[in-house]
This record gives structure tokens, C-alpha cells and sequence, in this order.
């Protein structure tokens, strides 16, 4: 065997990701037994022996694939249930610990890393030698991903579909070694070193192989077939990762690259699995099951699959052409790029994307791109208000005096009458510094040719424009309603001054974390990781990349940064009552009579009445992005974000034709 050096760095990630620790671990205590997952026989490939086991009849043909070191065992669950469709086969690779197939070396040897290339010569030498029929769906998970994917651009005219497994990317590799830096690389080395040459890692060439993956996506591109990319939504421990690597590095790369591997076919579907961490086939065979299953439907009856948008939902539900239609519609009249997500009971229906990233640099649009969603914001700082008063920490009949007295607030009209309640539901009187008539505040922070976009605003000096001596109140406390970005500006400072923690802090502590919204950032505050999709405003004729704003100016009223799927599974997760308790909810959701726009606001929450029927939720409008997020009469939350003002009726019209498809759709 070759020692690991500097150039063989890469190869420690799918040690150090996901298998290192368990193996090395027990590799002191434990002997390599063959586990075959269902009785099956050694079949001769010419100089050695491998095992295969089939089960079941009908094509096409499965064919499952193990991840780095995995026997067949892994797959048992999942052929099981196959079996009942259609045929399907699981093998062990030559040199995997356990396994009950001959190694490829002769028995005095010591095992040399093996390529790519030559595993898949040998599965193609083995399904042949045993006259298993074509064509194949080929199912990888971890690194098996990367084999079948090379099988398929190796023989392209035996493989009709493909299923990942939370499958790991050819970059994946190169990525992590330049996370977890030089210092640490040595501790890498030597634990891959040590755990080939005990025999407890399979010796695999990651590096070769991740070459020649990437080479054939370049040279030999798959042919047009049904795919099905499944990921992983559990974290793994942080004990199981090497030291320098973080969970939150290791998950945003992960996600990353998952997302980019439905770009490999136009017709992809990713699948999102909730419960499960890098073992899917273990932790939710059943997703696995229905996967393979799609993709066998579609195989038999091609008209059952096509879309020509990457799209996610989360279990097996089937991807509606109106779905598609809307994402089209959006691109084709003006949107650069458009998201949309639709929820229903906790399942999401659809996660789908279309568009750009950005526009000067053509960056497809993934499903995990952040969008700034501006006064959706408002909503989840109404949760935070709400979560205090739960706690008996605010009263709504609190007033905005009882918790602030800096000079700031305390010059604005009627802080004293002024109560919780009036702000949260837009009845508090107070001038509106964002859209108010006479407002300068745009003008200053925004348009005007003084503008600073990189200022970094306080909500001091967003508060010195409803300044009594500037502006007078709309009206009387409690006498109106008015819309007024200011309110939720008061608010952000009250949830500081009650929580005793910063806004971003008491976000990821009481909802984000919670929720596993790990797309959902609060910018206006916080850094972004990854950052977020470019911005295009329409000024005068022109669309204008306004990016560059700093979104402080917004803070907790419009400061946040999400996506579409995020959204949903927050408003999924605040209408079904798993964030206030049911006083408070019932508080939020009791709406006020129409405002002019025809409105009825809650708190937090806006009520739309439609044709379609009547809509809870919130807008969020910006420069360079529109955002909306509803919850259906059916129960269903449909969320429409895209990077594009271009300050007309597209967005709603855009989201109307989603509503119809939801309410068509969901049942």
C-alpha cells in the first residue's frame, strides 16, 4: 500500500465526515464477519469471486450500491421491499471489511488503493457473468454515489435511472481539506493511513476517484433519465468529525453540493429526509423505497416524470406541471430569479426554483439560495413579543414607556399611551419612517445621490425620522390603523430590552434553532454564511443591482434573509401552534377590519380576502426582492420569493397562479 502524503490529503473526508471515528473506534475490538443481506452466492468474475443477491422479478433491474467499507447488509430494508416491484440486486465489493467477496489482490499482498474505474469494471463484469438483466436503476449511497455515476457515464446504454443517497459530491473532498487546514491535516492522514492497513477501511483511491468523476461529468455527461437525489437533514455529531471541522461547515458544505448534484439532469428531484442523518436506507427506508420506486414508475412510463426546474419536495409526492408553469411565468416575465415552496400538514410538497442567482454572473438558482424577505420579518418578531408574553415576561397592555426611556424614543408622540398590542397590530398612531408621506428616509439611505448603501444603520437613527419635531403622529393611539414599519422597529427594541439578549440571539434560540431553519439568518445584524442571492431593483427603465444596501436600515422589520423551504416550515410550525400557546396564536390570528389596501391586520399577520378564498400570512417588499408567505383554506402554506422588484402587479399575479396550483393540488 502507498502512504498517505500532502496530494492524498482530500481522500480523509469520508473518514472524517462520516466514518472515521465508528470504524477506528471499534476497528481495536472487533473482526471483520461476512454479513451478506440476503442469501446469495459468490458469482466468478474471471480471476475472483464477488457476491451478489437478487430478489424479486420485473424490470428494470435495481441495482444498490454501498457507501465507503458498507457490505450489501446496509441495504436489507430497503431490497425487502424492492423485491415486491421489481428485481433487484445488492453486491459486496472486493476488499469492503466484512464482506464475503474475494479480494482483488492475491491473499499474501497488501491491497493497493483501487480507482473508480476499477470497481466499476468489476460490477459490470459481475452483473454480466451472472446474466443480470438491463436496464438498470442504479442506487448509490455515500460514496457509491460517485461509482454509479461512473458506471453511467461508462455504459450509458444500461442505466435508465439513478437514485443518490445522500451521496457524496467530487468536490466534497477539496472543500473540507481547505476547512479543516494544514495544521490538522497530519491527525487525517494518519487515521486513514492506520485504518486501511488495519483492514477496517475499504482501500478505495478517493482522490483518483473524485478525478475521474469529475472528468466524465465534464467529458461524458449523463444521458437524459429520471434522478432522485436524496439528503440527509440530521446533523452528525460533533464528536464524529475531525478536529478544525465544525457541524455548521460540514452541514452548509454538505447541503451545498447535494443541491448542485440535481443539476446533473434537467428532470432531477431532490428529497429532503427529516429524520434522518448520512444512513437514509436505515434511518427512513421507507423514503429510500418510494424513491426507487419513482424512478421505476418513470422508467416504465416516461410521461410519469419531466419538469425542467430543479425541484425538492420531501417525500415521493409527484411534481405538478403548474408548479412548473408558475416558476416559467416568472422567469418569463421579468423575475431574474424565482422560488417557490408549498407546505402542507409538516410535508413539503414542492420546493422548486427557476432563474439566477445572480445575472452579470449566471449563476443557476438553487433551492437553498437565501432571499432578503423584508417584512416577513415582521412576523417572526411578533413571535418573539408573543413567546414573552407567554413567559410573563411583556403584557400586551404594556406600554412602549414601560420598557424604553432613551431619547430616541422617548421624543416620539404618545410612547406613553402607546401599548404592545397597538404596535404588533398597527393601531399605535406612529409615523411610518420607511413609507410615510413626506418621508426623507428612503431618499437619505437609498435614492438620493448622498446615499451611503454600506452605512450601517441604528435603530436610533431610523427612529430620529418620527421625531415629534419632524412628524406628528397619523393618529391617536387606538383611534386607526395604519401600516407603519416604525411599530416593529419599537418592538425589536422591547424583545431586547424584556429578553436580555440581542434579536439574532433570541431568533436562533427560540425559533431558527428549534426549527432547523439553518437558511434563516437575521442580516441585518448577523453575518450570513454563504451569503445571499444578488438583488435587481427597476429604476426608471433599468434594473439595478442593489445588493450592496446594507439591510440594517430594515432591522426588525424587514432585516431577515430566508428561503422558500424555510418559510414554510416556519409558517407550517407557527399556525399549528408550536411556537406561542393557543391565547397568544388566537391573538395573532384575530384580525381588525380592513385597512385602505384591504388588509385586515392581526399581529404579525395579515388576512387577504381573495376569490380564491382567504389568505393568512405576510408580504415582504424591498429594494431588489418580493417575498410572500400564506397559509391556504386548505392548510396549505405556499411561499413565493423572488430577486426581482420590478415595482408592478407581476409577483401577485405570479402568486396567484401558485395559489390556484396549491389549492388544486394539496388535498
Amino acid at each position: 500500500m502507498r502512504h498517505a502524503h500532502a496530494s492524498f490529503a482530500p481522500l480523509i473526508l469520508a473518514v472524517a465526515l462520516w466514518l472515521a471515528a465508528p470504524v477506528i473506534a471499534t476497528a481495536q475490538h472487533e473482526s471483520p464477519v461476512a454479513t451478506p443481506a440476503i442469501p446469495g452466492a459468490l458469482v466468478d468474475i474471471g480471476d475472483r469471486s464477488l457476491f451478489l443477491s437478487c430478489s424479486g422479478t420485473g424490470s428494470p433491474t435495481v441495482i444498490l450500491e454501498s457507501g465507503l467499507s458498507d457490505t450489501s447488509a446496509v441495504w436489507t430494508a430497503v431490497q425487502d421491499e424492492v423485491a415486491a416491484t421489481t428485481r433487484v440486486c445488492s453486491y459486496d465489493r472486493a476488499n469492503v471489511p466484512g464482506g464475503a467477496s474475494d479480494p482483488s489482490g492475491s491473499p499474501d499482498s497488501t491491497l493497493r488503493l483501487r480507482p473508480a474505474s476499477e470497481l466499476v469494471a468489476d460490477l459490470h463484469g459481475l452483473l454480466t457473468a451472472a446474466a443480470v438483466p438491463g436496464p438498470y436503476v442504479l442506487v448509490g449511497h455515500s460514496v457509491g454515489g460517485l461509482l454509479i455515476r461512473l458506471y453511467a457515464a461508462t455504459y450509458p446504454d444500461e442505466v435508465a435511472g439513478m437514485v443518490l443517497v445522500d451521496a457524496t459530491h467530487e468536490d466534497n473532498w477539496a472543500r473540507l481539506e481547505e476547512e479543516i487546514g494544514p495544521d490538522l491535516w497530519p491527525q487525517a492522514v494518519e487515521q486513514f493511513t492506520q485504518a486501511v492497513a488495519a483492514g477496517v477501511l475499504e482501500p478505495l483511491d478517493l482522490e483518483a476517484t473524485a478525478a475521474e468523476v469529475r472528468d466524465a461529468r465534464e467529458d461524458r455527461p449523463l444521458r437524459p433519465m429520471p434522478l432522485v437525489v436524496l439528503t440527509h437533514t440530521q446533523p452528525p455529531e460533533a464528536g464524529s468529525l475531525l478536529p478544525g471541522l465544525s457541524v455548521e461547515a460540514s452541514e452548509r458544505g454538505w447541503r451545498e453540493q447535494q443541491a448542485d448534484l440535481t443539476t446533473l439532469l434537467p428532470n432531477s428531484r431532490q428529497i429532503l429526509a427529516e429524520e434522518s442523518g448520512h444512513y437514509i436506507q436505515r434511518d427512513q427506508p421507507d423514503l429510500v423505497v418510494d424513491a426507487i420506486t419513482d424512478v421505476i414508475e418513470a422508467v416504465r412510463n416516461p410521461s410519469h416524470w419531466g419538469t425542467s426546474f430543479a425541484a425538492t419536495p420531501t417525500s415521493g409526492v409527484a411534481l405538478t406541471s403548474d408548479f412548473d408553469d408558475v416558476l416559467q411565468a416568472g422567469v418569463d416575465q421579468g423575475l431574474i430569479g424565482v422560488a417557490l415552496a408549498v407546505d402542507q400538514g409538516g410535508e413539503v410538497l414542492f420546493d422548486g426554483v427557476a432563474g439566477v442567482a445572480n445575472s452579470e454572473a449566471q449563476t443557476p438558482l438553487s433551492p437553498t439560495d437565501r432571499f432578503r424577505i423584508y417584512s416577513i420579518t415582521k412576523t417572526f418578531t411578533a413571535v418573539l413579543v408573543l413567546q414573552l408574553v407567554d413567559e410573563g415576561v411583556l403584557s400586551l397592555d404594556d406600554t412602549v414607556a414601560d420598557w424604553l426611556d432613551d431619547p430616541a424614543t422617548a421624543r416620539i408622540p404618545n410612547v406613553e399611551q402607546i401599548t404592545i398590542r397597538q404596535l404588533l397590530t398597527h393601531t399605535s398612531g406612529v409615523y411610518d419612517y420607511y413609507n410615510g408621506a413626506d418621508s426623507s428616509f428612503v431618499d437619505d439611505a437609498i435614492t438620493g445621490e448622498g446615499a451611503d448603501w454600506s452605512k450601517v444603520w441604528t435603530p436610533q437613527e431610523v427612529l430620529a425620522y418620527v421625531d415629534s419635531t419632524r412628524q406628528a403622529a397619523d393618529f391617536a393611539p387606538g383611534q386607526g390603523v395604519n401600516y407603519s414599519d416604525t411599530n416593529y422597529i419599537l418592538l425589536g427594541l422591547i424583545v431586547e430590552q424584556a429578553g436580555g439578549q440581542s434579536v439574532p440571539e433570541q431568533l436562533h434560540t427560540r425559533i431558527l434553532d428549534p426549527l432547523g431553519l439553518t437558511d434563516t439568518f437575521f442580516a441585518a445584524a448577523e453575518p450570513v454564511p454563504g451569503g445571499t442571492v444578488a438583488g435587481y431593483h427597476r429604476l426608471g427603465d433599468e434594473l439595478i443591482d442593489v445588493s450592496g444596501i446594507n439591510l440594517s436600515w430594515a432591522w426588525t422589520q424587514g432585516g431577515m434573509v430566508s428561503t422558500a423551504e424555510d418559510l414554510a416550515r416556519f409558517a407550517d410550525a407557527l399556525f399549528g401552534g408550536d411556537l406561542i400557546e393557543p391565547a397568544s396564536l388566537e391573538a395573532m390570528l384575530t384580525f381588525l377590519p380592513a385597512d385602505e389596501q384591504g388588509r385586515e391586520w392581526g399581529m404579525g399577520v395579515a388576512r387577504l380576502q381573495t376569490p380564491l378564498g382567504g389568505l393568512i400570512g405576510m408580504n415582504g417588499s424591498g429594494p431588489g426582492f418580493v417575498a410572500r408567505m400564506y397559509r391556504l383554506p386548505n392548510g396549505a402554506t405556499v411561499v413565493l420569493l423572488t430577486n426581482t422588484n420590478l415595482e408592478d402587479d407581476t409577483v401577485n399575479a405570479i402568486f396567484e397562479q401558485a395559489v390556484q396550483a396549491a389549492l388544486e393540488t394539496a388535498p
